[in-house]
Formats: C-alpha cells, structure tokens, sequence
C-alpha cells in the first residue's frame, strides 16, 4: 500500500506528468482530485486543471486558489475576489510581505457584512491581519484604529483572547483589555498573555486584578507542574508590587500553609530570594538576595 501511495506521488510529479499526459483521462481513476488537478498543471494541461479548479467538487478554498496561482498570479487573484475567498488571499498577500494590500483587503471585507462573513475562523489568518497591519504603510492613524478595533472584536468573538492582549495593546486602550481580566486559561489564552494582560492593567484596575492574580495563582498551582509553579510565581510577585509588604508576606504564607508538600513550587519562591518553613506550627519566612 505504501509502494502504491508513493508511485502516484511520483507519478504526478513535473518530470513524470509530462510523459504520462496522453494517459490522461485513465490516470483520473487513481487520483484523488487534488493530486489529478496538480498533475494536470505539471503535463501542462491547464485549460482542463481551470475547470477542476472553477467546478471545485471536492477541492478546498486554499487549493483552488494556490493552484490557480501556479497557472496565473492576476487571474488567480481575480478568482479569489470572485469566490469570496479572502482567507486565502489576505494569507497570500501576507506571505509576499504585500501588508498594504492584506490590510487593505481585510478593511473592505469588514466593511461589508456579506463578504465578513467568508472570512474562516482561523487563528493564523488573525494573526497575519495583526502582523500586516503593524508594517502597513497605507493606513492612516484612523484607519488603524478602526482596523485593529475590528480585529479585537472578531478575535473576542472567536475567544482568541492572547491575540486580544496584543491587539489592546497596540491600540492602547485599557478599557477594552478589561474585559480579558476574568477570561480562564486555555489553548487560545496562554499563562504568558494573561500575565501580560495584568502587568499592564495593575494600575488602573487594580482591585479587579489583584483579585484575578490570586485566582489564577491557585489554578496554576493546582494545575501541579513545573512550568504553571513557575507562573504562579510570577503572579505572586506581581502581587507584591500592588499591595502592601505585611499583606503580601501573610498572602504567600497562607499559600505556604495550603501547599507546603509542593516542593518544585517552593524551589521557584527560592529562585526569587523567598524560603519558608514551619516551627512548631509557625510560618516563617527567609529572604535572601538574589544574585
């Protein structure tokens, strides 16, 4: 079966396609369609591969598109404006470092309700939109506003919260960030951004945040492993920065009181100058310069 899988990968190759061309229409019955429409392009029957591509039976959006580019840069362009497939070319022109027509783009399909609601759900497509709109040229500074505001709205809607941090970010606007304060944990909203997230809101909304902060300490200490102990860390002295030294001293002395057998979550308050212990039902506590 494998020997078989690699002889049709051979088979549609350039070198081997183009032998092979008058055997065209026998060889469709051992190819999927998007191998058929490839050796189609590499015999150079490109008429024909066109009409796969246009029918696109079984042919994702992305390649009929990067198909259609290896047979014509402007009339694969052309297709994709016609086919409403905008993912794939904001994505293109991303790859080629076109940012002026990726934002571009993006900022016309937003505009119009139809043609937004062909763009995927796709972290990376969002991440390309963000990546051009930084080194576009075209926008004007209110043209970026709107643009990045835009993007912030879909990537909430599509729970994409760490993208959402850096969003907020470069548009500066704190109030819309708050509304990432309480959101959990999770694939699209790492411990790195959320961290982030509070480190640049502490000050204006830092009954809100001190709150989150020992929430998400405990979750990460309960996740038990090194890396969420190393974050927990980072949250507790990130605490330390927002209230007062006796208050703080008692909070991680509460944590030791609960955790005290988590011993890898002990040696990072160690790595940061801080030991504990307890003597006869006291906890104490050491601190020690760091070098």
């Amino acid at each position: 079966m494998v020997c078989s899988i690699r002889f049709f990968d051979r088979m549609v190759k350039e070198e081997n396609a183009r032998k092979l061309s008058d055997f065209v229409d026998y060889i469709h019955e051992f190819l999927d369609e998007t191998s058929y429409v490839e050796f189609l392009i590499n015999c150079g029957l490109i008429e024909k591969a066109k009409e796969l591509i246009e029918a696109g039976k079984s042919l994702s959006e992305e390649n009929r598109f990067r198909f259609y580019l290896r047979i014509n840069r402007e009339d694969a362009i052309e297709f994709a404006h016609r086919k409403g497939f905008y993912t794939s070319l904001i994505r293109y022109y991303h790859e080629i470092g076109a940012h002026d027509e990726a934002t571009g783009l993006f900022k016309e399909v937003i505009g119009d309700k139809e043609k937004k609601k062909r763009l995927k759900e796709d972290l990376y497509l969002y991440r390309d939109v963000f990546d051009s709109i930084k080194k576009s040229e075209a926008l004007s500074e209110s043209e970026t506003k709107e643009v990045l505001h835009a993007l912030f709205g879909i990537c909430y809607s599509l729970r994409y919260y760490a993208l959402c941090v850096d969003v907020g970010m470069k548009l500066g606007d704190k109030e819309i960030m708050r509304r990432l304060i309480g959101k959990k944990k999770d694939y699209y909203f790492d411990a790195e951004s959320k961290l982030k997230l509070l480190s640049h809101l502490r000050d204006e909304y830092r009954v809100e945040v001190e709150k989150e902060l020992k929430e998400f300490a405990e979750s990460l200490i309960e996740e038990k492993n090194n890396y969420a102990y190393e974050k927990a860390v980072e949250c507790v002295f990130l605490l330390r920065e927002m209230i007062s030294k006796e208050e703080w001293e008692e909070y991680v002395k509460e944590i030791y009181k609960v955790h005290s057998r988590k011993i890898n979550l002990w040696r990072e308050f160690k790595k940061r100058g801080i030991t504990l212990k307890r003597t006869k039902g006291v906890v104490e506590m050491e601190r020690k310069r760091v070098t």
